[in-house]
């Protein structure tokens, strides 16, 4: 079941053309619309700036905890960023632009 924390559904989110939904939870499906107008069917939308919007907002979840990461390894000693939240946060900027991740091409 999914909880609500920090007042927003957790993620993963993902983008479905303009329609941002969450992956794993029935109850909770769509995030968000983006769009100018509303035309037709919300799947058969075709405007390449709201799918982009779409796709930044599905990355927002991810961005967010990468930023908590590299915060926190910034804040505790010994001071560094870990590999593994470096690669975390490539995969989310990644996702937010639209573009495969190294980690998805190795996968």
């Amino acid at each position: 079941m999914t909880t609500i924390t920090n007042g927003f559904t957790p993620g993963p989110w993902i983008a479905d053309g303009p329609v941002v939904e969450h992956m794993n939870a029935p109850m909770v499906k769509d995030i968000a619309f983006c769009a100018k107008g509303i035309l037709g069917s919300l799947r058969e939308f075709n405007d390449p700036e709201a799918e982009a919007n779409a796709r930044l907002i599905s990355a927002a979840p991810d961005l967010l905890e990468s930023c908590e990461r590299l915060y926190n390894n910034m804040m505790t000693p010994p001071f560094t960023i870990q590999l593994e939240d470096a690669d975390f946060l490539r995969a989310a900027i990644a996702k937010a632009r639209g573009e495969v991740s190294e980690s998805e091409n190795k996968g």
